[in-house]
């Protein structure tokens, strides 16, 4: 289990399992999750995110989930549950959209 304890919640392996299967390499924001913990205190407030990381819905496969840049090649698709954010996959454009 990966424990961000300062955001008040716990980011099971699932997450950290879904990273892996999705994308070669790890970049060096999952070492130092900065970035991304910045995303999910947003997104988990129900706050907007800022525009720098091109918050947007996605469409074909992807329909009701959506996607948010952590770096300019390193994303985020995530959906919203009622009242439950599920972080599904994070990797590069090539890692998660490829046919």
């Amino acid at each position: 289990m990966i424990c961000f304890g300062s955001l008040g919640f716990e980011l099971y392996a699932g997450l950290y399992e879904a990273v892996r299967e999705g994308s070669r390499s790890l970049p060096a924001s999952w070492q130092n999750p900065d970035k991304f913990k910045i995303i999910a205190r947003s997104l988990i407030g129900g706050e907007p995110l800022d525009a720098i990381y091109r918050d947007h819905r996605l469409v074909g496969n992807f329909i009701g989930r959506r996607e948010c840049h952590i770096e300019s090649d390193w994303l985020l698709v995530y959906r919203i549950e009622g009242d439950r954010m599920v972080f599904e996959r994070m990797g590069t454009h090539s890692d998660l959209f490829r046919k």
